[in-house]
């Protein structure tokens, strides 16, 4: 099933990079909010900031976004599973216990 609109946090300076290992698109891939990271006190809003779209991105490809976009992984309607490589970039200034506890 698709998961459900989320940000990952709502601290600055931080950058998720998807890097599907199969092409994705509609029906496989990542659903964004564009402009939604911005201002911070509406990330957990119900209503979109824009209209949702999904961007294709070829295997292999880098999908970049700010820690406080909301998006959601799709369902996944595709005979093919759908690995793909995820990390969070930071600055220094991004490295907040929050973000990265000891205990993790």
């Amino acid at each position: 099933p698709a998961q459900g609109f989320h940000v990952d946090g709502t601290d600055e300076g931080l950058i998720n990079a998807f890097v599907p290992l199969v092409d994705v698109n509609e029906d496989n891939g990542t659903q964004i909010e564009p402009g939604s990271h911005a201002p911070v006190d509406f990330a957990f809003a119900p209503l979109p900031c824009r209209p949702p779209t999904t961007p294709r991105v070829p295997a292999g490809g880098i999908l970049l976004l700010d820690y406080r976009t909301r998006h959601r992984g799709l369902a996944n309607q595709t005979s093919v599973t759908r690995p793909l490589g995820y990390i969070v970039l930071a600055g220094r200034e991004g490295l907040r216990d929050t973000n990265f506890p000891d205990d993790r």
